[in-house]
């Protein structure tokens, strides 16, 4: 084991552990790396990517620089390439900085995507499409945080009112979680869900929701009761009757 793990890897190389960056410092049964944090670990060598040989000889070599990210995508559009050939073609070198640059552009994942192994080209309309799905999220984001917001405040607006209907469902005791009250970190019971309701003045104390909580119906039709047959009965409706109470 030691003697493939030399053969894959040597002191300083730039390695890669659970996305974050690592220098190797010892090679034996298990190799040896330093983090960032200067928290060393033992890893195998299937836990670690190399990323460049080296020598790392201080993390703050892995600084952002400037490169022509836009101009490759142009270029070589749809094609693959490993992380070395990106970071020539990005920097015009493969050092150390390129390297690290380079893979924190892949795990962005907005020019390219793939492993350090084989990374993809996005296209020009694959680009445009990412873009425009980020945008999308990030404005949906940017509504849902006010439109909790706006809760939180007490503060809600008419249209917010449809928004609230998966609280309405929660506080009828469908689900088993609600995203609303997760977000306002109060505990998701229906409990909590009805008072909130109320406190927003999207119900009042006239709605019960218990009955729905217990699938109770009530219902609307009822059978048909038979006729009582006719019967001699004795008129006794002469006689005069007295209640006596306090």
């Amino acid at each position: 084991m030691q003697q493939e793990n030399s053969q894959l890897f040597q002191k300083n190389n730039l390695v890669l552990y659970k996305s974050y960056a690592a220098r190797i410092i010892d090679i034996a049964q298990k190799i040896e790396i330093e983090l960032d944090s200067k928290k060393r670990k033992k890893v195998r060598n299937k836990d670690i990517t190399k990323l460049h040989p080296g020598p790392v000889e201080s993390f703050s070599d892995l600084k952002p620089i400037d490169g022509e990210i836009e101009e490759v995508c142009k270029t070589f559009s749809g094609e693959s390439v490993t992380l070395p050939e990106l970071a020539e073609l990005i920097y015009s070198e493969y050092t150390v900085s390129s390297a690290w640059a380079t893979y924190k552009l892949l795990q962005d994942e907005l020019y390219f995507y793939g492993t350090p192994e084989k990374i993809h080209i996005r296209t020009k309309d694959d680009l445009e499409k990412e873009i425009q799905s980020r945008k999308q999220k990030y404005e949906e984001k940017v509504k849902w945080e006010e439109f909790i917001n706006r809760i939180r405040n007490n503060k809600i607006h008419e249209d917010d009112k449809n928004k609230c209907n998966s609280l309405k469902d929660f506080a009828y005791g469908r689900g088993k979680t609600n995203k609303i009250l997760e977000e306002l970190r109060i505990q998701p019971t229906p409990e909590n869900a009805h008072r909130l309701l109320i406190k927003l003045k999207i119900w009042d104390e006239t709605v019960n929701p218990y009955l729905k909580r217990l699938n109770f119906t009530i219902p609307t039709h009822f059978p048909e009761i038979p006729e009582i047959e006719k019967e001699e009965r004795l008129d006794l409706t002469y006689l005069e009757a007295f209640a006596i109470d306090d």
